[in-house]
């Protein structure tokens, strides 16, 4: 209703947080439960990775985005609210979250000034987004929040490498393939992952 009201807003998504008292996060049934003096309760798995995937995914191609920010970087606290936790009573101790990589699945690749472009999922499984950055390059992001592993191919004029960088239980934002591409090349997107495709 927004968005057929007034198409021309510049809308900013901004101090996000997977709010423990929030359904839609995608982690409520599993962060609620948690005390809030038990340590689980910061969400450094996956599935807040994916789910805070979905959620950026999601703001950039229903709302239309152009801006889109986390909460807080670094937290001390026990609470789904950082990136990165730090241990104030031995600072030797530091943790990232999936969170983290997740988030860096989008702001590494995607250029200020990049222009969101169409894309078209033959997965009915996977969530995307695609963005034709300044250089020309193009960067798509995948987002799969089932427990299969999937793959998919990219149609794309104009490009002659490919790079692929995953976020997963295994992974955080690794270069995992590589190469000359082609039509016929198969992107693999594990399951409760998140994958970039930089094409060039």
């Amino acid at each position: 209703y927004l968005l057929a009201n007034f198409p021309d807003l510049n809308i900013a998504c901004t101090e996000y947080c997977q709010m423990t008292n929030d359904p839609t996060t995608g982690v409520y049934d599993i962060s609620s439960p948690i005390p809030s003096d038990d340590p689980a309760r910061n969400g450094l798995e996956i599935e807040y990775g994916v789910q805070l995937a979905r959620t950026i995914v999601e703001d950039l191609t229903i709302i239309n985005a152009t801006e889109w920010n986390w909460w807080t970087g670094c937290s001390g606290g026990y609470y789904p609210d950082g990136l990165v936790y730090v241990d104030y009573a031995n600072p030797d101790n530091i943790q990232t979250s999936k969170r983290l990589w997740a988030l860096g699945n989008f702001s590494k690749f995607i250029q200020s000034g990049a222009v969101r472009v169409k894309i078209t999922e033959a997965q009915s499984s996977l969530i995307s987004c695609a963005f034709k950055n300044p250089d020309n390059s193009l960067v798509i992001v995948y987002v799969n929040q089932t427990s299969a592993d999937l793959k998919t191919n990219i149609s794309a004029t104009g490009y002659s490498k490919y790079s692929t960088y995953v976020t997963s239980a295994e992974k955080d934002l690794e270069l995992n393939q590589n190469g000359a591409y082609a039509l016929s090349n198969y992107i693999s997107v594990p399951s409760q992952s998140v994958v970039t495709v930089v094409l060039k």
